[in-house]
């Protein structure tokens, strides 16, 4: 037996490594996972394109519909019966009959999981979805980015951040739909340092980080004082999710406020817990009053 078990670790020990980090993401060529991820979809296009059966129609033939996780819900000022409803593991559906009736709409995306979706407030066919699910479960699969249309949904555009993998808010200006803010979470098993909060003042071409941390601490929810565009908050949320472990909290977790558009911040801390228990958060700013805020 212990002959045997000797010929296994010798034959165990002479295999080529295959170059895969588990604590990088790395890949294979020395790829990031993200940049391998979008070269692994240009490459199920091509197959789909040449496919035999590309023509084909299919239907829904049961056994029974589950919807799954709902992450995020939008709807266009003023259209009261349009909605956008994004599934965390489930594509991003619309209806325009107040919800009688559903389509996916992001069907031929690189991504099914959903994690925010927003509607400009000047221009509602301007939407934007953040993919990636927020829940951080050991379930939530991975995004590919910030995506917009400009067509209320009919077309989408990839518009970057591949490596946030998890974005959990989109913010956009409600007087310049160019301004857009994304909230991104960051790797669910690893460490990275494409995570916390992203500006873009020129409709998504170019990103800006203007709120981070640490590798370890994403941004989980961005607000926008509703009388006040250069008035912002950002909570901030430090986790650990191992396969052997599970930390949801940690003194990286906060709330973070900005008085011009996200160029400086300013810690709360007053009347707020503090220290390595600090889990994720919410945030709301009362339209009544912009000075109430809850969290």
């Amino acid at each position: 037996m212990k002959a045997a078990l000797c010929c296994v670790a010798i034959l165990v020990a002479g295999l080529p490594r295959s170059g895969v980090s588990a604590s990088h993401g790395a890949h294979p060529g020395g790829s990031s996972g993200s940049t391998a991820r979008m070269r692994s979809w240009a490459h199920h296009q091509k197959l789909k394109k040449e496919s035999q059966f590309k023509n084909l129609k299919w239907r829904q033939a049961g056994p029974a519909f589950q919807g799954g996780r709902i992450e995020s819900i939008a709807c266009p000022p003023g259209y009261t019966s349009t909605i956008y409803v994004g599934v965390g593991s489930g594509n991003l559906w619309k209806s325009n009959n107040n919800g009688t009736t559903w389509q996916p709409i992001f069907e031929n995306e690189s991504t099914f999981a959903i994690g925010a979706v927003a509607v400009s407030q000047s221009d509602p066919n301007i939407v934007w979805v953040g993919t990636g699910e927020v829940l951080m479960a050991r379930s939530s699969y991975a995004g590919t980015g910030a995506f917009k249309s400009a067509d209320g949904g009919g077309t989408w555009s990839n518009m970057g951040l591949h490596d946030t993998y998890h974005i959990a808010r989109v913010l956009i200006d409600p007087h310049d739909p160019d301004i857009v803010y994304a909230a991104a979470i960051g790797h669910n098993y690893t460490y990275n340092k494409q995570r916390g909060l992203f500006k873009t003042t020129d409709g998504g071409r170019t990103w800006n980080k203007i709120l981070y941390v640490s590798n370890r601490v994403g941004c989980v929810e961005v607000a926008m004082d509703p009388d006040d565009n250069s008035i912002l908050y950002a909570v901030m949320w430090e986790r650990d999710r191992k396969a052997w472990n599970n930390v949801e909290a940690g003194p990286g977790s906060g709330l973070y406020k900005s008085t011009d558009a996200g160029s400086n911040w300013e810690l709360l801390s007053e009347g707020l817990p503090r220290g390595k228990h600090v889990g994720r958060m919410a945030i709301a700013i009362a339209e009544s009053d912009p000075n109430v805020v809850y969290v």
